[in-house]
């Protein structure tokens, strides 16, 4: 598979997307890698949206006193698309607290 930049510009750095593929299926990465490390799902042989990243909850980690309490989303499983709050610092920290039904 060629490596050849696309006609998508990268959200980040504005640099062309390339499309990759690993044993996992397609990607989209910035052919400015490693300076910019983008990454988005393939969807369509199209790159699809950025995956939401963790909203800080300005509290310190109760387990370890060094990271900060991020809320993020499961995105894989049984507990898919549920809300939990985790350690900013993780994996040193396996701090979790689930927020959404369970």
């Amino acid at each position: 598979m060629s490596c050849k930049p696309t006609e998508f510009d990268c959200p980040s750095c504005k640099i062309r997307l390339v499309r990759r593929k690993n044993r996992y299926g397609y990607f989209w990465g910035c052919s400015n890698y490693p300076e910019c490390q983008m990454i988005l799902p393939d969807e369509e042989s199209k790159p699809g949206k950025q995956r939401s990243t963790a909203k800080s909850t300005g509290e310190t980690c109760p387990e370890c006193g060094e990271g900060e309490r991020v809320e993020r989303t499961i995105r894989k499983g049984r507990r898919r698309g549920q809300t939990f709050i985790g350690c900013s610092r993780f994996p040193a920290c396996t701090y979790t607290e689930y927020v959404g039904h369970q």
